[in-house]
């Protein structure tokens, strides 16, 4: 019985290697989700659309100039935008029936430009935003949220019935200094904020309050959001910044840790029953730069440049074999039939 069971488990044991530029921890699979097909071009960010697709966005492999956004429908990768003037832009991210991306400007240099995607009309508006942001999140389903600027400052817009901002530019809800970074949102509405680069030293990660964060939208000027006091947590490690942010199904905050030419990790922060950071645990480490991460369905996925990567928990070893001795008992049956 130990002779049939070893192949099983030794198969089983190669697929929790790394797949495409994701290496696994410790109780961690990796499976490859999407191949980037597109040649001389690096996959830049990703999400999910209400219809179900995927959107992402290329940008050029020696990041020189050149910008597109692609629509996969399961087949076929479809073009919806393409700027070969531009750099590629940090984000991609689906509101409602709209998907919204930025370019990275280009060599003047200009302001990031951004702009609206329709899913039902299949139509692409330029929002003309006039904040020099870097980043774009959302809130409630119906915000658009967004990070930018010199030195970075954290903004926010109620979006329209159409997916319109409603404000423009962005409302300055405080700035935090630094270079812009991710955010994300726990279900209680309070603020995560990582700094994009930090030229010397640790990055840090920033906390704000669901209290907070509505005292700065009710009064920007008087109560803004600052940097003071609000260091949640320092990101140690060989890393100037966080690139990528999202909150998984059991409530830790993930991120991507990275440095040029520095291969990244993906970071899963447990948070106590008070707020207060529990320390990390490693998810998996990239080849490369890890960039975007979402939660589709409960299975946390990330970016790099070559793809999609889904990070699941590997099953136990006695689960293994628990698996193996059913399937072999299941053939045993159908034999003695």
């Amino acid at each position: 019985m130990s002779c049939r069971i070893l192949p099983v488990l030794l198969v089983l044991s190669m697929s929790l290697l790394a797949q495409g530029g994701v290496v696994p921890s410790s109780g961690q699979s990796a499976s490859t989700y999407y191949v980037n097909p597109h040649a001389g071009q690096i996959l830049a960010s990703f999400d999910r659309g209400a219809d179900g697709q995927l959107y992402y966005s290329t940008g050029d492999a020696y990041w020189d100039l050149g910008f597109n956004v692609y629509q996969f429908n399961g087949t076929i990768a479809n073009p919806i935008y393409s700027n070969p003037n531009a750099f590629a832009g940090s984000r991609v991210t689906a509101i409602g029936d709209n998907v919204y991306f930025n370019d990275g400007g280009d060599y003047s240099p200009r302001g990031y430009a951004y702009f609206k995607y329709s899913i039902g009309a299949g139509t692409i508006s330029a929002l003309n935003l006039q904040n020099n942001l870097g980043s774009l999140e959302v809130r409630n389903g119906n915000e658009l949220w967004a990070a930018g600027g010199t030195p970075a400052a954290i903004c926010a817009t109620p979006l329209d019935v159409e997916g319109n901002p409603m404000s423009n530019p962005l409302v300055n809800l405080g700035t935090i200094g630094g270079n812009y970074g991710a955010m994300a949102f726990d279900t209680a509405g309070n603020l995560y904020y990582a700094e994009g680069y930090r030229p010397s030293g640790n990055s840090l990660i920033y906390k704000f309050s669901a209290t907070e964060v509505q005292a700065a939208l009710d009064d920007p000027v008087t109560t803004p959001l600052t940097p003071d006091g609000h260091e949640w947590v320092t990101v140690t490690g060989n890393f100037t910044g966080c690139t990528g942010m999202a909150f998984n199904t059991e409530g830790d905050l993930l991120v991507t840790t990275t440095k040029f030419l520095v291969p990244s990790e993906l970071r899963a922060y447990h948070i106590d029953p008070y707020g207060a950071n529990a320390g990390y645990s490693l998810l998996a480490s990239g080849t490369g730069r890890l960039d975007t991460i979402r939660v589709f369905n409960e299975t946390v996925y990330v970016s790099d440049a070559d793809g999609i990567y889904s990070i699941t928990p590997a099953p136990e070893p006695a689960t293994l074999i628990l698996f193996s001795l059913a399937g072999l008992l299941a053939r045993r049956n159908q034999r003695e039939d």
